[in-house]
């Protein structure tokens, strides 16, 4: 629970930019995939979208979204990384986060 709670909220959230900023409208997918790392211990969640991508300058330890600094402390109070990548015209959210 103590990982599962934090890590289904930092999801939800990152599900709900991927379709609102994302996607925005103009339809698409997202897809989310969740594995375990057995040797690192590790959870790892991504949220993918076709939507519109990130800006060349997107800085997510600059961001100004409550959402997504929310995330980041709660990843990240677990000892966890947040990353997001442009991939060509979308966007990828990737959480990894210990398991213990």
């Amino acid at each position: 629970a103590a990982v599962a709670t934090p890590v289904a909220m930092a999801v939800t959230e990152l599900l709900q930019n991927a379709i609102e900023h994302g996607l925005g409208g103009r339809g698409g997918v997202v897809d989310v995939d969740v594995g375990v790392d057995v040797q690192r211990a590790r959870l790892v969640v991504t949220v993918t979208d076709t939507g519109a991508g990130l800006p060349d300058d997107y800085d997510l330890d600059a961001t100004d979204s409550l959402g997504l600094r929310i995330v980041l402390t709660m990843v990240r109070d677990r000892g966890g990384d947040v990353t997001l990548s442009r991939l060509g015209t979308g966007t990828q959210a990737r959480l990894d986060v210990p398991l213990a």
